[in-house]
């Protein structure tokens, strides 16, 4: 099996898994992925995974995914870019989780949590809690 149809069938299987840092906290799934083309040809190379609302509007496509991914650019602190977690930041990789070998203050990841946190459930009674 030529090693692009081991890579296809590795996507498959990381599509929603979800992604752990370093001390535990959960960061997001993994909505999409990023491969590159080696110059000499070769193979498609796995890069990175993405998650967040901008990575999974397109995978959804349609009008859904239009809105998904327009709310999202709207609301992420990040603009329109998904979080991207290079694959040299994944420590283990298993069918049910992702564990980085850092934590997301870290890797810069923490923000769309701590804005969601701090302009959306602390708006909610009781979100401060």
């Amino acid at each position: 099996m030529p090693e692009w149809e081991w890579q296809a069938a590795a996507l498959s299987q990381l599509l929603d898994v979800q992604i752990y840092s370093a001390d535990g906290d959960p960061v997001g799934k993994v909505d999409d992925v990023e491969f590159r083309v080696p110059d000499d040809g070769g193979p498609p190379v796995l890069e990175a995974l993405l998650c967040g609302p901008t990575a999974f509007g397109p995978r959804v496509g349609g009008v859904i995914g239009l809105a998904i991914w327009s709310i999202g650019r709207r609301l992420s602190p990040t603009g329109g870019s998904p979080v991207r977690i290079p694959l040299s930041e994944v420590q283990r990789i298993n069918r049910r989780e992702i564990r980085l070998r850092e934590t997301a203050r870290g890797l810069g990841i923490h923000r769309t949590t701590d804005w969601a946190r701090d302009n959306i459930v602390k708006a909610i009674p009781g979100g401060s809690r």
